[in-house]
């Protein structure tokens, strides 16, 4: 999803995705049989191509689908990256 500001978030819930349905088969992917998930994958970049690194990588796993929203809105609100690390670090989204 692109918001307006130029920021972009990617989920993420398939077969090798850092989510809870990491184990599933690929061959299951491609025959529509996604099992619904309760963790995500999630990547963040801005407008200019520049990825938000969450500390040790740039893409966070294991994003419970409460959290999810949140991220949204984080990403929807940001200005830059360095505004996004502190939008994150204010609503305790680690």
């Amino acid at each position: 999803m692109t918001f307006e500001n130029g920021f972009t978030i990617s989920v993420q819930f398939g077969a090798g995705n850092y989510s809870s349905n990491r184990s599933m088969r690929i061959s299951d992917m491609f025959e529509g049989k996604v099992p619904p998930a309760d963790s995500v994958e999630i990547a963040i970049w801005d407008k200019n191509n520049d990825w938000f690194n969450f500390g040790s990588d740039e893409v966070k796993g294991w994003v419970s689908t409460e959290d999810l929203p949140l991220w949204f809105t984080v990403t929807k609100q940001a200005t830059n990256l360095a505004h996004l690390k502190t939008l994150i670090e204010l609503t305790e989204l680690n």
